[in-house]
Parts: structure tokens; sequence; C-alpha cells
């Protein structure tokens, strides 16, 4: 995985294994455990600052008939924020006692900002590469 802040005075600060965190996105079956991603600036102070988040598939998951290509991978994604999700896919799931709004991304465009889906392709080892713009904390499955 790779997270690049947008540019600006800001660090990101890892990733947060989050695989106890189980929530669905409609009938969308991700493969991936959930993670979570943080962003602080230099003095510790949490950020909302946009991050571009790639996830890479395995070459060993990305197997027909579930998910024949790039393009029908999608990001199951969760957050304590409202955010638009796919019609039909969007709920909510309470995980440590914090209540998260759940669903698949939609592509990014001129009329639809972060969170989103900017990018999904395969590289030439058959992995699937999928980027996502976000604000840090969410929680995120493909």
């Amino acid at each position: 995985m790779t997270i690049s802040p947008v540019p600006g005075d800001v660090i990101a600060t890892g990733i947060v294994d989050a695989s106890d965190a189980s929530y669905s996105c409609g009938t969308y079956k991700p493969v991936s455990d959930a993670f979570s991603f943080a962003l602080f600036n230099a003095d510790g102070i949490p950020q909302s600052n946009t991050l571009a988040v790639s996830l890479e598939i395995d070459k060993s998951l990305v197997q027909p008939p579930s998910h024949p290509g790039a393009t029908s991978w999608q990001i199951c994604y969760a957050s304590t924020s409202q955010f638009t999700a796919l019609p039909n896919t969007s709920g909510t799931t309470t995980i440590g006692g914090i209540t998260y709004n759940t669903g698949l991304l939609p592509d990014c465009s001129g009329t639809q900002g972060p969170p989103c889906v900017q990018a999904r392709h395969k590289d030439m080892a058959g992995d699937v590469i999928i980027t996502l713009l976000a604000p840090g904390d969410p929680l995120i499955r493909g």
C-alpha cells in the first residue's frame, strides 16, 4: 500500500491494522482485511487533508468469476463522516462503540470529490492496483 499526502505541511503516519473490524457494503465481497491510516501535522495534531492511497490486491486473489478485471474491484469504505456511496451499498456499522457510515466509493469526477476511487488497473504481474482519494482515519477494504 502507498499513501501520499496532497501537498501541504503534513506528515502521514503508518497504517493501522483494523482486521478485527467487520463491515459490509451491500452485496460486494471484499478480499482484504480492513485497514486505516491517520494523518498528523508536525506537532502531532490530527489533520483531515486528502491523501492518495493505493491498495494492491495480489494476483492470487484476482480470479474470475467474482472479480474478472480491474474495473470490477471496488473500495468498501467506512467513515464517521457522511459520504456519497454507490447506490444500494450504503449502511452503518458500529465498531468499538463508534458508528461508521459504510458503502462502496464512487469514481472521482469533476462533480464527485473525495472520498472516491481515482483509478483501477492491473500491473504487469497481474495484481490489481486501486487508488483512492480520502481524508485520514477511515476504514478501507478492497
